[in-house]
């Protein structure tokens, strides 16, 4: 049976254009997933956040003067994609606890600075990174780390910004590989859709982390 939710997202323009928006669920606000002097992608990128919380049989309505922000088909490649990347997240990230802690680094040449076995490797691929994404660096769980792997976010052809480049200290099993590939990619593709904040916003990266996985993840 469809899951009986009334999902609305409410927007208004101001006068320089920008746009409020809230997120009701049955008549009551979602402090969580609002905007407020937004443009169209903060707008779009409210909308894939909400719908990806919910079942894909709940429907989100737009109303009010934002509606020409969410028109296309890619808007709900964008949500499907956002559902997979959350669920991945959630299905492995104790698999990646088990053995790594999980931190992030911006600019890559800081992250390089800090690791610089991954030196050639960003050189190789310097103009192909995807600059507005972290880098992802995943440290064994020893004090100190004797092992490390920084996950680095490129575009191939000038498309996808999510494809990823794993480098490590030391040569990784292959299923560590696979798994820490899999799981760079989803975090990214919930920064990049706006799911999940960026670094640059401070705090608000861990608590959204927080909210799909655990405080082992992130800490020995």
């Amino acid at each position: 049976m469809p899951t009986e939710l009334n999902l609305e997202i409410r927007c208004e323009k101001n006068p320089d254009g920008t746009y409020n928006g809230a997120t009701y669920q049955d008549g009551e606000p979602l402090a969580d997933f609002t905007v407020r002097r937004a443009g169209c992608e903060d707008v779009r990128s409210l909308y894939v956040r909400v719908a990806a919380e919910y079942p894909e049989d709940v429907v989100v309505k737009v109303v009010g003067g934002c509606t020409g922000c969410l028109a296309g088909e890619r808007l709900e490649e964008a949500v499907e994609g956002a559902r997979r990347a959350r669920l991945t997240i959630v299905t492995l990230w104790m698999s990646v606890a088990e053995s790594f802690t999980f931190s992030w680094g911006i600019p890559a040449e800081a992250v390089a600075a800090r690791y610089p076995f991954i030196s050639d490797g960003l050189w190789r691929l310097r103009r192909k990174v995807t600059r507005e994404l972290p880098l992802l660096i995943y440290l064994n769980r020893e004090s100190p780390p004797t092992q490390a792997a920084v996950a680095i976010p490129f575009r191939e052809d000038g498309e996808n910004p999510y494809n990823c480049r794993l480098l490590a200290l030391h040569e990784p099993r292959a299923e560590h590989v696979r798994l820490l590939t899999e799981f760079s990619q989803a975090v990214w593709f919930l920064m990049g859709n706006g799911v999940l904040p960026l670094p640059q916003h401070g705090e608000a990266l861990m608590r959204g982390l927080l909210s799909l996985t655990g405080r082992s993840l992130l800490a020995l």
